[in-house]
């Protein structure tokens, strides 16, 4: 029978471990401790447990923020960057995988040479444009930069997974739901 032992090493790394664990929990525990309290005990006594539980803090700050619509916003931008990259990004580079040819290499080359290029000198540009097309704080705005700082990426990462799927697979998959009533045209989506 193997018996583990615990060596002088172990304990080390677990001591490290433990060390890192309190310092990256210390802020949190830092900011719901003080939520807690009034002002006055923050400023006596940052570390120290409050005298009294009060929550009407976190209730203040939810109102002064408008937490729910800020929370709304980002749930919005969030669903629509994210869907709005999948599918461009995933129909893109299947169509560009599935047409090989110089126009497709070359689109693909234009679409991966965004990924060198700093954000930090498209900054100023990128805000002078959305101001000239009056989408600076909007939603739709926000989105529709997300997808065009995301989509290089992503249509990489599809371009590649795309790539690694056989062409005959499709091709089987079609000549076989092309044979079954019930299926259009190829498709495996009933109608």
């Amino acid at each position: 029978m193997r018996q583990n032992k615990y060596s002088a090493g172990k304990l080390t790394v677990e001591i490290v471990m433990i060390l890192l664990a309190v310092a990256f929990f210390f802020p949190l525990y830092l900011t719901f401790v003080n939520g807690m309290k009034t002002y006055n005990e923050v400023i006596t006594s940052t570390v120290a447990l409050p005298h009294a539980i009060q929550f009407k803090n976190f209730a203040t700050v939810w109102k002064q923020l408008n937490f729910a619509g800020v929370f709304m916003n980002s749930l919005i931008i969030t669903v629509a960057s994210v869907a709005g990259i999948l599918i461009i990004s995933s129909a893109a580079a299947y169509q560009l995988v599935r047409t090989p040819g110089r126009v497709s290499q070359i689109i693909f080359m234009m679409i991966l040479s965004s990924l060198v290029i700093p954000f930090q000198t498209m900054m100023v540009p990128l805000v002078k444009v959305a101001k000239d097309l009056h989408i600076i704080n909007t939603l739709y705005g926000i989105i529709m930069m997300y997808w065009g700082f995301g989509i290089p990426m992503a249509l990489f990462l599809f371009h590649g997974f795309i790539k690694s799927i056989p062409r005959e697979l499709e091709e089987a998959r079609i000549s076989t739901a092309a044979g079954r009533p019930g299926y259009f045209s190829g498709y495996c989506c009933r109608f």
